[in-house]
């Protein structure tokens, strides 16, 4: 099989993987059904994946993979407030792709706690934990901050309003409050209500 044909080949997999798990969950998808939405026989996907796990493992790598906060490392914004800004508008953006996919596995793997969602955490969520906690306490020392409150529960603020906000999104989505929570520009609102949050907390001793 040429290379250029087998990576469209895996990227089909992929695609209906993550549409067939999001909707069933790991253990009521079937490889049949993915192999029928992929457009292929379920040789290929073995072929590709070792088992399901395998498959279900490389899903949750293609939705989080390119989640990671850590481009800000090298940022010469000196500002603490600038970067905290910047870091919020872009954990948004990567929170809306693959919204529906991403917000429904990390539903369901909250629910049983299982091994992808430890994964999920250590991997993505706890490395930018550090990221902005480092910000904030650095942001501290600095003199730009004056806050009182502990730095660590900062940080879980800016972590939670942004995961959990998304993930409402999807359970309120059939709701009689939904477009009261989410109107057109909600991810434009949300952004400055946690920025104005921000300011009163990290500037108030």
């Amino acid at each position: 099989m040429k290379p250029s044909l087998e990576n469209e080949t895996l990227s089909k997999i992929l695609k209906a993987a993550r549409i067939v798990f999001s909707k069933d969950g790991f253990t009521g998808a079937r490889v049949d059904e993915i192999a029928r939405q992929a457009n292929v026989n379920k040789a290929m996907i073995y072929y590709h994946f070792k088992s399901k796990e395998d498959l279900y493992d490389s899903v949750v790598d293609s939705i989080f993979s390119k989640d990671s906060l850590n481009i800000f490392n090298n940022t010469e914004e000196k500002d603490p407030f600038l970067k905290l800004e910047k870091l919020i508008k872009l954990f948004f953006q990567k929170m809306e792709s693959n919204k529906v996919e991403r917000c429904s596995i990390i539903a369901r793997e909250m629910v049983s706690r299982s091994d992808i969602l430890i994964k999920i955490r250590d991997k993505y969520w706890i490395p930018d934990f550090h990221l902005i906690n480092d910000i904030i306490i650095n942001g501290k020392e600095e003199g730009y901050f004056k806050y009182n409150s502990p730095p660590e529960l900062i940080t879980f603020t800016i972590q939670s309003h942004i995961i959990f906000y998304k993930i409402n999104e999807v359970t309120y989505s059939d709701s009689d409050i939904f477009d009261l929570l989410y109107p057109e520009n909600n991810q434009e609102r949300m952004i400055h209500y946690l920025l104005s949050l921000l300011k009163k907390i990290l500037y108030s001793e």
